[in-house]
């Protein structure tokens, strides 16, 4: 994690001897979140399907357990028997493929409603799952995603509402919008621009005046962090966002600043029609998490570069595979991204 994070305050004791649970524990957000989370007393459970390398850290307890397998999540949420679950598990695939539906419904909805009724059952005092900024607004009566991935993420907040008005479930959803940030997989969109750009490459992108809601991965552990304490928020959808949009041309602009490149990227070479454009209601959740995002564009982008150019740096061998947090996920080349150009709008 990275070392300007200041996502929950060591002095932060509302968790102190909870018992914490996290599907999706060795991801991006669920990486900086369990870290966050480490020094508030709590006691944490990491379910992942591959064990990590080194399993004795005296801050997380990791389970090895495959979300979309009822009997198996049950029986982990039963032996743990939490106080919160945090369920962070996903595909998290934006593109529009076909190939993409099954694999979205069984990581995406199907392990959604596996984690909500084993959490029923086991009288879970709060769960937080995540929707995404992909999620279409009604327009006309009507609700289309743009993707496998947001149908299941709009399917997946219709069972947690469920779940909370029909079963009593404490079940709050929160949307993170674009996260980015430190120990992200190279094969979003922040960390393309910045390697390609490192290695004197012109990164494929979409339109240079497609906008998105940029949100730092900090400011979205503490919203998640918010979310399990703040009472009065059972059964709602809470976007985290900073409440305007960023186009792609301003991002890459800054990042070529921070790295000092006159490289530019190649805008309209990545596809996406359908791709949803909107910002987070930030001023909704101000209002009821009392959180809004507190990390600057730039600041986030400076930090995220300074990651980026220490995980490349020949002076540091291996150095990539510590900076992503333990992650174990190999690095996608920029020949490999190129190939599979839809997938540059990342989400988690």
């Amino acid at each position: 994690m990275n070392a300007d994070s200041s996502a929950a305050p060591a002095t932060d004791t509302r968790f102190s001897g909870k018992r914490i649970l996290i599907t999706g524990a060795r991801g991006f957000l669920g990486t900086h979140l369990w870290q966050a989370l480490a020094a508030t007393g709590a006691e944490l459970h990491g379910v992942v399907r591959t064990l990590p390398p080194e399993t004795s850290s005296g801050h997380i307890r990791w389970w090895q357990s495959d979300v979309s397998d009822a009997s198996t999540m049950e029986r982990v949420i039963q032996a743990v028997r939490p106080d919160i679950v945090y369920h962070l598990t996903s595909h998290a695939w934006g593109a529009p493929d076909l190939d993409k539906v099954l694999p979205t419904l069984r990581d995406d909805l199907v392990a959604t409603v596996n984690v909500l009724t084993a959490c029923v059952r086991a009288q879970v005092d709060r769960v937080i799952t995540t929707g995404s900024s992909q999620e279409p607004e009604i327009v006309n009566g009507q609700c289309i995603p743009c993707s496998p991935y947001a149908a299941a993420k709009v399917a997946g907040g219709a069972y947690a509402r469920m779940f909370h008005e029909v079963f009593g479930l404490r079940v709050v959803v929160v949307r993170p919008f674009m996260v980015y940030g430190p120990g992200q997989s190279p094969g979003k969109v922040i960390p393309y621009m910045i390697r390609s750009l490192l290695a004197g490459e012109s990164p494929k992108l979409g339109q240079a005046s497609h906008a998105v809601d940029w949100i730092y991965v900090d400011d979205a552990v503490r919203g998640l962090i918010e979310a399990a304490v703040v009472g009065g928020i059972e059964g709602q959808t809470l976007d985290l966002g900073s409440g305007r949009a960023v186009p792609l041309s301003a991002v890459a602009d800054e990042i070529a600043a921070l790295l000092r490149t006159t490289q530019r990227p190649k805008f309209g070479a990545v596809s996406r029609p359908l791709e949803p454009s909107r910002v987070a209601d930030a001023q909704a959740t101000w209002r009821k998490l009392g959180w809004r995002a507190e990390v600057s564009m730039r600041e986030g982008l400076r930090r995220t570069v300074a990651y980026w150019r220490a995980a490349a740096s020949p002076a540091h061998p291996g150095s990539q595979s510590r900076l992503l947090g333990g992650l174990g996920a190999p690095l996608l080349s920029l020949g490999d991204f190129a190939q599979h150009g839809a997938l540059a709008m990342g989400f988690l």
